[in-house]
């Protein structure tokens, strides 16, 4: 059995056995998809390093090896940037590509049900130019829907979600590399570095380190709760909240 096999059985173990719905919509999920990568991640890299050393080993143990033919040190090294550096770039990415636009996609299905369920207009598929998508659908179940996320821009969650929605954008539109207006912002998320060391790209690129993910799910989780805390306390009762949009813990 291999250790992607075990770590997977290790998870479908501890999984419930009745799976529910609640205010989390899914985080609890992302949050063990994150830990796996993070496993896969570590296990990768040890597994390389091995390797690499029983190749030196050996090679440094047979007195005819011919280290200029057949070099040790040179692919080693090719072979360990790969599992450390690159493969988790990649995998960290687009975990946090998903992270943000599962919560912008939670939001465009409350504004659908809304509009549906109060018989509003769609008016939610329409933003201004300076405005994000986050902000045109909490602005239509503010002002439309009529729910009271007052200046939902002053939210001590806002800044962060908001921080993620420019990784993103960074990560899925510009091969990850920082634009200057955001680079400030980006820097001063957990977790996450600038790199303009221009090994990997030629340019300053969004370096996510082990735990960008999870900070990334958190203040994403905690946003999409304050929403929820403030159509539970709604005095109109049981507004249409779209339950295909939860996701189970």
């Amino acid at each position: 059995m291999s250790w992607l096999d075990q770590i997977t059985g290790e998870m479908l173990k501890n999984l419930p056995v009745d799976a529910f719905t609640d205010r989390t919509f899914g985080f609890g999920d992302i949050k063990r998809v994150i830990d796996l990568t993070e496993k896969a991640v570590d296990q990768s890299t040890a597994e390389a390093t091995e390797a690499g050393r029983e190749r030196a080993r050996k090679a440094a143990a047979n007195p005819f090896h011919d280290f200029v033919k057949n070099p040790v040190f040179a692919p080693m090294g090719a072979e360990l940037w790969t599992v450390s550096t690159t493969f988790p770039r990649i995998l960290r990415s687009a975990l946090l590509v998903a992270i943000y636009s599962h919560t912008e996609f939670l939001l465009l299905s409350w504004c659908e049900t809304l509009a549906k369920g109060l018989s509003l207009p769609d008016a939610f598929t329409s933003k201004l130019k300076s405005e994000s998508f986050l902000q045109r659908y909490l602005r239509f179940m503010r002002d439309d829907g009529g729910f009271a996320l007052g200046d939902f821009g002053a939210w001590a969650e806002w800044g962060p979600v908001d921080a993620y929605r420019r990784g993103r954008n960074c990560l899925a539109h510009n091969g990850g590399i920082v634009k200057e207006r955001d680079r400030a912002t980006l820097a001063a998320l957990p977790n996450i570095e600038i790199d303009e060391t221009g090994l990997q790209v030629s340019g300053p690129l969004l370096h996510l380190l082990p735990g960008a993910c999870d900070g990334a799910a958190d203040a994403c989780k905690a946003f999409i709760g304050r929403i929820v805390d403030v159509a539970e306390s709604d005095p109109r009762g049981d507004l249409p909240l779209s339950e295909d949009a939860a996701g189970t813990e």
